[in-house]
């Protein structure tokens, strides 16, 4: 299965931006790029089926939060 599910709500409401990252620092995809209100998960999906198996890096900044996870992708 291809795809990658990313469950996320914020603290303050303002620009929420998921991308995706190879290891070399490419931007592979922007899964959201948004105002995202507070306190609201928001269900996003990445679908990988047009990228290799491999580690990529989901970045993703809040108001006031960055942070970064690294994923395995294995398809």
């Amino acid at each position: 299965n291809p795809e990658l599910n990313i469950d996320i709500a914020i603290e303050q409401m303002g620009n929420l931006n998921v991308s995706i990252y190879n290891l070399t620092g490419q931007h592979v995809h922007t899964v959201y790029n948004q105002i995202a209100s507070a306190n609201q998960v928001y269900n996003l999906n990445w679908d990988a089926s047009n990228v290799s198996s491999g580690v990529y890096i989901v970045k993703v900044q809040a108001p006031n939060t960055q942070y970064s996870k690294i994923v395995n992708l294995l398809k």
